[in-house]
Order: structure tokens, then sequence, then C-alpha cells
């Protein structure tokens, strides 16, 4: 019987870069930064946290906007973020 699939694995490849599922978004955060948009809507967020252990309003507001742009339509869908240790970067951010 002829063999269908060689013998052994394939190695497993790592990136040697970041790399992240959501493509060009680093390239539309940019847009965001460098048009004062996102500080601006930062800047305008009503949000107060008193807790030491509370985010920063920039990581709150950058968490929800990445992932509305992720595509998630729930809040729990927001956890999904927490392996992308790439686009959390993007802003600025200091906790991903």
């Amino acid at each position: 019987m002829p063999a269908v699939h060689p013998a052994g694995e394939q190695p497993v490849v790592e990136p040697a870069a970041p790399v992240t599922t959501m493509g060009q978004l680093a390239f539309f955060v940019e847009y965001l930064k460098q048009g004062g948009l996102f500080d601006g809507w930062v800047a305008g967020c009503p949000l107060h946290l008193t807790s030491p252990n509370a985010p920063a309003k920039r990581d709150v507001r950058g968490t929800v906007l990445l992932s509305v742009l992720a595509g998630h339509w729930r809040y729990a869908h927001i956890t999904a973020l927490r392996g992308d240790g790439v686009n959390g970067r993007c802003w600025g951010s200091r906790r991903w």
C-alpha cells in the first residue's frame, strides 16, 4: 500500500516578529494617533475609576475599540483579545 503521508511531523514554525490576526490594524491605529483622534476620544471620556488596580482610561477605551474592530458584538468576546499582545501595544498601553 503506498504511503499517503510522509513519515514524521513537520517542524513547528515560530514567527521571528510579533504578528496579529487583525492584519492591518496597526496602520489604522497609527492613523488615529497621528490625527489626534484617539487621544481626543480618550480625553473626552467621562470614565473615572478610583481603585488603585483600575486600568487607565486609555486601556479601557483601546480595548473596547479593538473589540469592535475585531467584530465582537458581545461583552464576553472582549476576553478573546487577551492573547493578542501586539495590537494593545499599538495604543501605547502599559498593560498589554
